[in-house]
């Protein structure tokens, strides 16, 4: 993902779920298996943002680092939740086009 001035709304929304994901975290006392259910996974989809680009005109506003290591502590949470149920919770399909569907199957 690249935030640059035409999207950077969505940067801005996405750095608030990380903010409200480690509130969560730290509320709960570390990872447990539900920290992601309180992000909008349409606000923020973590594996879009694992590697996410703003633009050199953007970084005054949109913080990159906490994007991505956001998006690396989301990651580490849906790895919590797969490992602490036992083969009942979803992971994302990628399809073949890199698309990402919504959130079926089960956790390997």
């Amino acid at each position: 993902m690249h935030i640059d001035s035409e999207n950077r709304t969505l940067g801005n929304r996405a750095m608030a779920s990380v903010l409200l994901l480690y509130y969560h975290l730290i509320h709960e006392g570390g990872f447990t298996n539900d920290q992601m259910v309180y992000v909008d996974r349409q606000e923020f989809d973590v594996f879009s943002y694992v590697d996410v680009v703003v633009s050199p005109e953007q970084q005054y506003e949109i913080d990159q680092r906490l994007l991505r290591r956001g998006a690396a502590i989301g990651l580490l949470c849906e790895l919590t939740r797969c490992r602490s149920t036992t083969g009942t919770t979803t992971r994302p399909t990628v399809h073949a086009e890199g698309s990402r569907g919504s959130r079926t199957g089960r956790c390997p």
